[in-house]
């Protein structure tokens, strides 16, 4: 059991890092974020209900609907959500004001970089993220419900002789695509709000950067796929 559910967590976490698409869609949610391993999580908790949901959906109307055709087109739908957060990001680079703010606790000095948005006197990093972990949340579900790349790491789960092992295998599938992706989340956002700090101008950078990636990988996804 302990073997199964490790090796489903192994299975996960490659799922995850393995898939660009997984990864340009989180990036610009988590650039500057406070606490943006709850995008992650959200991302990893929206995956495993749309892979619930993929499997229902064959299940239920197993031979009646073109599961493979419904997955397929859910593809190019990914495509098309990373080019609009790629455009997004891209206008948030353009448009976005950063400055540094320096002050004094306890005898020592600390700076932060704020980000403000035309006409706004109220700092980016300091609005809750709810609006970036429901966004996650749905483009995780549907990342879960498109394709068959998940398929592939689900499957090895069948070869386990014991019910209780292939349960262990797929519990540990989903812990891992929640773990990882909530370690990529706070990765990003601790790499960009560091550089950033040093040099708050980084932060247009950043978001930027994610915002190029994901209209490329949308593109391919979309038009390519």
């Amino acid at each position: 059991m302990f073997l199964a559910l490790l090796a489903g967590l192994l299975a996960g976490c490659v799922h995850v890092f393995t898939g660009p698409d997984h990864l340009a869609a989180v990036a610009p949610l988590s650039v500057g974020r406070a606490r943006a391993w709850r995008t992650g999580a959200a991302w990893g908790l929206g995956h495993g209900c749309g892979v619930v949901l993929l499997g229902g959906v064959a299940l239920a109307f197993r031979g009646l609907l073109p599961v493979d055709w419904i997955s397929s087109w859910s593809e190019r739908l990914i495509g098309l959500v990373l080019i609009g957060m790629g455009l997004w990001c891209l206008r948030l680079a353009l448009s976005r004001r950063v400055h540094d703010h320096a002050h004094d606790h306890g005898g020592r000095s600390h700076s932060h970089f704020h980000v403000h948005t035309p006409g706004s006197s109220h700092p980016v990093g300091s609005q809750p993220p709810h609006r970036h972990t429901h966004a996650a949340l749905v483009i995780g579900a549907l990342h879960g419900f498109a394709g068959g790349a998940h398929l592939v790491g689900v499957v090895p789960a069948l070869a386990f002789p014991a019910a209780g092992d292939a349960a262990g295998f797929l519990a540990g599938y989903g812990i891992g695509t929640v773990l990882a992706m909530s370690a990529f989340a706070a990765g990003v956002e601790r790499v960009s709000r560091g550089s950033a700090t040093r040099w708050p101008p980084g932060y247009r950078m950043w978001i930027g950067a994610c915002g190029v990636t994901a209209l490329s990988v949308g593109c391919c996804w979309a038009f390519l796929g």
